[in-house]
């Protein structure tokens, strides 16, 4: 269904920290800005010119959020190149930054993991030209506890110092959900959901989230592109997707639905969920996935069908990272 360009739609929850900042249901991530990224990428890295045209094209339509990383290749840069350009009276994106895994002595004290945060929090404020990093997050659910928890309390320090204006991480498993459930001084998650994994809102964590009052962005919404592959051509060490996306497939067509806009509604109606993160390798994606967002809601057998046929999917299959090991293993 063709939609305006302005995305109209906006999460309900209160935000405590920034109430006047409105989260848009959809988020540009921005990892394919900076990598070529995804199982099914066939267009590889936008040039930097693209890459500012689909910024602005996602901030002319209302996205609220821009998500990056310092693993992002030069995605940071980009963006706070494109953000150095973009006039003050235009409304500027909310950029969720991450911090990687510290690679550090175990046993290192809290000065030097603050120090080594701060560095990490500081080189990317420089490349987004922003004095101050409106949402951090640590990169994997591990940091929770890496080091005795001094990375979260350096990242409370750093929110108390003004240089970081929201914190939280970017988790995979209901383990780590509970474990950033225990810290107090989180304000946002980033979590896995798609057609294939829905482990974390099964698990009730996401009423505990919603309690909480925590933002809750879900990402991987394509499962990485897997979902468009045809099962026929799937890689060896991916064999184990076979069976489910042919179903998958099968079900699509059965009640009329496109894959992907199927993937993109599946997580959009769960009304606990904030936002979905989705990322694009150009102008014409982002058009079509702001028009899916705009779909027909998924028929209610359609997804107690899929809850039925996917709901214990092995880990192999939904946790991407393990892909490329699995790959190293053949």
């Amino acid at each position: 269904m063709p939609m305006s360009n302005n995305v109209k739609y906006f999460s309900n929850n209160t935000d405590p920290v920034q109430k006047n900042k409105k989260i848009s249901r959809l988020t540009l991530g921005t990892v394919q800005l900076g990598l070529e990224y995804g199982i099914a990428n066939q267009t590889g890295k936008p040039t930097t010119e693209t890459a500012y045209e689909i910024l602005q094209k996602a901030v002319d339509a209302g996205v609220a959020h821009f998500d990056t990383a310092p693993l992002y290749g030069n995605s940071e840069t980009i963006i706070g190149n494109f953000l150095g350009k973009l006039s003050q009276s235009h409304p500027h994106p909310v950029v969720i930054t991450k911090i990687p895994s510290l690679s550090l002595p175990s046993g290192s004290s809290f000065q030097t993991v603050f120090q080594a945060v701060k560095t990490s929090i500081q080189k990317s404020a420089h490349h987004l030209k922003l004095s101050q990093i409106p949402i951090c997050l640590l990169h994997g659910g591990d940091g929770i506890t890496a080091h005795c928890g001094r990375v979260v309390d350096s990242l409370i320090r750093l929110k108390e110092d003004g240089l970081i204006g929201r914190i939280g991480a970017s988790v995979y498993s209901c383990q780590e959900v509970e474990a950033f459930l225990n810290v107090a001084d989180f304000d946002v998650i980033q979590i896995p959901m798609n057609l294939f994994d829905r482990r974390i809102a099964n698990a009730g964590l996401l009423a505990d989230l919603i309690e909480r009052n925590i933002s809750i962005f879900a990402r991987s919404i394509f499962l990485q592109g897997l979902f468009f592959i045809d099962p026929k051509r799937l890689p060896a060490h991916l064999a184990v997707a076979y069976k489910p996306l042919t179903q998958l497939r099968d079900l699509c067509t059965t009640y009329g639905m496109r894959i992907d806009q199927a993937a993109v509604v599946y997580v959009r109606d769960c009304l606990l969920v904030d936002s979905l993160v989705i990322g694009v390798e150009t102008v014409g994606q982002l058009q079509h996935n702001l028009e899916l967002m705009q779909g027909a809601p998924m028929p209610k057998e359609m997804t107690e069908c899929i809850n039925a046929l996917f709901g214990n999917l092995p880990e192999a299959l939904i946790w991407p990272y393990l892909w490329t090991l699995k790959e190293k293993t053949l």
